[in-house]
């Protein structure tokens, strides 16, 4: 291939490494979407396309899982991302003010049947309301289901422990109000978290773009510099002319002429 040919084929493909190319949102499952992200600026771009999108919807923008492939060559990094986009601020409010409103009825409406003599003890009163707390989490849309589930599961065995006269009532419900504030950091410490993880792989993705960008300015300029210290020109392309046939003339019909001589006349005919 002519050093020409290579720097053209360079000069192209730094191009499109300057360009990003989006499939835009794509449905992901439910209340789910996907964005892929091909050269340029990959993460970031796709995370501002996704806020779009869910502002265009009036919701906000949750990322759920990113990933970022190097295809090789001059192909460059592919960013994936998906993402939800859920109600805003007000509507999650009221989703965990009814969450909550249903945690308080299940857990005392089966507190109310333990001292009826309905279930036995605080552990029967705990295997009665954890499943409805569980199944209202659920609806919320509670996106730490794990945290909800080892709270009612150490519920539960404060309360076998009440059965067994290791601890009062008093005492269990300091041992749960403990959990639930070491509870509550968690989830705050994985909001935090999520949003560092999006930001920094969307820096650390435009750090590399940057640096194959800079790799490859540098490759060019230095083809360039051989090219002129050795004189090479860039090829001249041209468009051949079809030659055109010689024209063949026609042929002329031939003339026969008799002649005869008859005393001092020659008679031609």
């Amino acid at each position: 291939m002519k050093v020409s040919s290579v720097i053209t084929i360079l000069l192209v493909s730094v191009i499109l490494l300057g360009c990003s190319t989006s499939s835009g949102p794509v449905p992901f499952g439910k209340d789910s979407y996907m964005i892929t992200v091909a050269r340029g600026k990959g993460l970031s771009y796709a995370a501002k396309e996704a806020s779009a999108h869910c502002a265009s919807m009036g919701k906000e923008f949750i990322p759920r899982n990113t990933s970022n492939t190097f295809q090789g060559g001059f192909q460059g990094f592919t960013a994936t991302l998906i993402y939800s986009c859920v109600d805003k601020e007000e509507m999650p409010r009221q989703k965990i003010a009814t969450m909550q409103e249903k945690e308080k009825r299940a857990m005392a409406e089966c507190k109310q049947k333990r001292l009826n003599g309905e279930l036995k003890g605080y552990a029967e009163s705990a295997q009665c309301s954890n499943p409805l707390i569980l199944e209202a989490h659920r609806e919320a849309g509670d996106p730490n289901m794990d945290l909800t589930q080892l709270l009612c599961a150490y519920r539960l065995a404060l309360a076998e422990r009440n059965d067994k006269g290791e601890m009062t009532e008093a005492e269990a419900q300091v041992a749960m109000a403990e959990l639930g504030v070491r509870v509550s950091q968690e989830v705050r410490q994985r909001a935090t978290q999520q949003q560092a993880e999006l930001h920094q792989e969307a820096v650390d993705l435009q750090q590399q773009n940057n640096a194959r960008m800079q790799a490859y300015g540098t490759l060019l300029q230095g083809l360039g510099t051989w090219q002129s210290a050795n004189k090479i020109e860039m090829p001249k392309v041209s468009i051949p002319q079809t030659a055109m046939p010689n024209p063949v003339p026609a042929a002329q019909p031939r003339i026969s002429i008799t002649c005869q001589r008859v005393g001092d006349f020659t008679y031609c005919h």
